[in-house]
């Protein structure tokens, strides 16, 4: 599956891996503000506070300058603007590194 919205492109692989590409002023979910002109993997931390690949995902969505990710398990993932509280964190800070809302299960 792949989505794109605006200047940016947001893919799942067959493992259920997301990978996105484009400008990345508000964040492509790989820790970075640096636009990508090839796919990088988007990172969420796990409970040791590492970086591991976002996985177990079953569809994406793109918006203008965020994104979302739907795990298997119900699990909501949503990184990037922020500024009208896109991203259902209960704030309108903009996030380079996703956050995560259990709100699908």
């Amino acid at each position: 599956m792949v989505v794109s919205k605006c200047d940016h492109a947001i893919a799942i692989n067959i493992y259920g891996e997301v990978w996105t590409w484009g400008r990345n002023d508000k964040g492509l979910g790989d820790g970075t503000t640096v636009d990508r002109s090839y796919p990088v993997q988007v990172m969420i931390t796990n409970d040791d506070g590492q970086l591991v690949p976002l996985k177990n995902v079953m569809i994406v969505a793109a918006g203008e300058k965020h994104s979302v990710a739907l795990t298997r398990d119900g699990i909501l993932y949503t990184w990037g603007d922020n500024s009208k509280g896109q991203l259902g964190s209960g704030n309108s800070a903009s996030a380079h590194i996703n956050k995560t809302c259990n709100c699908c299960r």
